[in-house]
């Protein structure tokens, strides 16, 4: 008896010493995040705090504008032609000029002449008028009386080339040795001084206003 009571003491302490386990409490679940879209271009808002930027730009196709040299536009040679123009009478203003228009200014005259922001987009029966303007503009340029002096060999080349490449086109070769022989009584361009090249080269420019 004395034996079954130890042990029972024994038991008795031990349940007193040994602390009593717990179960652990299960955290509670983090609640559903609500997400609210405001606005064609809002913003997507959680319970973090965390903003999502969300695009929805609208597209707009725009129809091409495919635009075809020579069909109500000036041709491709057309265009080279007015921006040979250009470009010559830029030259010119540099030379004469002490302020200068320049190339971008030009060109955009020339675009204006034609009513349009390109020169490419040029109406085709506006490409007279707006050769025409630069021819003039040119005109005034090659017409001063400094025009020869400042670089006369640059000067006498382009008023070559005009008159041999316009003489050309319009074939009158045969006019243009008439003309040199019963004027000034040489056979070519090259033989005639300053003024009387200028004299030959306002000649050409007269056929060629006559010739359209």
């Amino acid at each position: 008896m004395a034996t079954d009571d130890k042990k029972s003491k024994v038991i008795s302490i031990l349940k007193e010493v040994t602390p009593k386990r717990t179960r652990a409490k299960k955290a509670p679940a983090a609640p559903a995040q609500n997400i609210n879209v405001s606005g064609g271009n809002g913003n997507a808002i959680g319970n973090n705090n965390t903003v999502h930027n969300i695009s929805t730009a609208k597209v707009i196709h725009r129809p091409k504008v495919t635009v075809v040299p020579g069909h109500e536009v000036i041709t491709e040679a057309q265009a080279v032609e007015i921006r040979s123009l250009v470009m010559e009478v830029g030259d010119l203003e540099k030379l004469h000029k002490k302020t200068p228009k320049s190339y971008a200014a030009i060109q955009n005259a020339a675009n204006k002449k034609g009513g349009v922001t390109q020169y490419r987009l040029i109406p085709l029966d506006k490409f007279e008028v707006v050769k025409k303007y630069l021819w003039q503009w040119r005109g005034r340029l090659t017409g001063t009386k400094s025009a020869p002096k400042k670089d006369n060999a640059a000067w006498r080349n382009r008023q070559y080339a005009y008159i041999k490449i316009n003489v050309k086109q319009l074939a009158t070769e045969s006019k243009l040795a008439d003309l040199l022989q019963r004027k000034f009584s040489v056979d070519s361009i090259t033989a005639l001084d300053d003024t009387q090249l200028r004299s030959v080269y306002l000649s050409v420019a007269g056929w060629k206003q006559a010739g359209k």
